[in-house]
Parts: structure tokens; C-alpha cells; sequence
């Protein structure tokens, strides 16, 4: 299965930097959607991702619910309110938009996992 997106994403690596690489086009990316297996050893999902031109097929590990104990039993604090200067809004980042979708080198994927209050599920879009 996929699912179609009008921009997607990848880290990239230049020297000591990691970068996120943002793309949009007018064209729909189809993105693939994996299902995840529950490893009845292990206790955790498993996500198997497909082989690509660059690089081999690889199992990704993700712990299906929170652990019941963190070991940190203090409360969570509570941040004053900001009462100092004007906030300052930001651009946004700049999005290039390409005139036709090239999938060369983007290897990103949706799964599907339970949402935190265990009543449905929620997409997750993954890059890597």
C-alpha cells in the first residue's frame, strides 16, 4: 500500500552535519506504508523495509507502548509564563518545488502505531 504526499523528507549527511532536506512538488509522492509485526519473542514490532537501488533490506525495532515505570516519580514542572519581551514569528522554512517527483535516493515510509491514549491508531511518517 501507499499513500500519496505533496512533500516529503530525508536527512542528508554534509561533513560533520546532518541536514533535513525537504521536497515538494505539483506531482503526488507515493509514499510506501508498512505494516508492523509484533515479534512474539522479543515483545516488540518489527518494521522490515525494502530494499533500494543504495541500499539493503533492514528491520527497524519500535517498543509498542510506554514502560510502566520511568523510574522518575517527580512531578512534572510547571513553566511560568512568558512575561518578557515580544516574540519574534519566524519564516518558516523555504520548500523548492521540483516539477516532477524523483524518488532517486529518498527512502521514507508511513507506519501505523496506537495513538497515547490506546484508543486508535496515528500515522508516523519516517525517514531515513
Amino acid at each position: 500500500k501507499t499513500a500519496n504526499l505533496p512533500i516529503r523528507g530525508r536527512l542528508t549527511a554534509d561533513d560533520e552535519y546532518i541536514s533535513l532536506q525537504l521536497e515538494s512538488s505539483e506531482l503526488s509522492y507515493e509514499v510506501p506504508v508498512l505494516r508492523p509485526v509484533r515479534n512474539p519473542e522479543t515483545g516488540l514490532d518489527e518494521i522490515t523495509v525494502p530494499a533500494t537501488a543504495n541500499t539493503p533490506e533492514y528491520t527497524i525495532q519500535i517498543t509498542p507502548v510506554a514502560p510502566s515505570n520511568t523510574g522518575n516519580q517527580e512531578p512534572v514542572p510547571v513553566l511560568p509564563n512568558h512575561t518578557g519581551s515580544d516574540i519574534e514569528v519566524v519564516e518558516g522554512p523555504m520548500v523548492i518545488t521540483t516539477p516532477a517527483a524523483d524518488s532517486d535516493g529518498w527512502q521514507d515510509f508511513i507506519y501505523w502505531r496506537p495513538d497515547a491514549k490506546g484508543t486508535g491508531v496515528e500515522p508516523v511518517y519516517v525517514m531515513t
